[in-house]
């Protein structure tokens, strides 16, 4: 797969200008995450990856206590660049954040997700739902 040119200079601008990743938007940080695993850019990952961190607290108390709204098409870009990043450890913040949508809202915003990824949401919102009543599980 080839890379445009802006997915480039993103990388690029964050090797050279030393970004604030914590203020970057979402898009830019899905971006730089798959950039820099592809070309093995560990300081640029990691950096990210806290960014993102902190963006998707690891736990439901931290969701409690910062809830975070995203849009839809926010998440699922993450979710997105987590998986071909190989950055697992932020699927669960992901897709319990998608617990806020329901099924058809997610098939309507991305009708090519991976089966794999819708199966993997239908069981957390099983799992989630008598936890959590008030999401939509949909």
């Amino acid at each position: 797969m080839f890379d445009t040119a802006e997915d480039v200079f993103t990388l690029l601008s964050a090797l050279y200008d030393n970004p604030q990743y914590t203020t970057q938007p979402i898009a830019r940080l899905a971006c730089l995450l798959q950039m820099s695993n592809k070309y093995m850019v560990d300081s640029v990952y990691v950096a990210v990856l806290a960014a993102l961190h902190q963006h998707l607290p690891r736990t439901v108390q931290g969701w409690k206590m910062h809830p975070v709204a995203r849009p839809l098409k926010a998440k699922l870009l993450i979710m997105d660049a987590a998986y071909a990043a190989n950055a697992t450890l932020l699927l669960p913040a992901l897709y319990y954040t998608l617990c806020d949508n329901t099924l058809a809202e997610i098939q309507d915003a991305k009708p090519d997700l991976p089966h794999s990824r819708l199966t993997a949401y239908v069981a957390g919102n099983h799992w989630v739902k008598p936890i959590l009543p008030d999401k939509p599980y949909g």
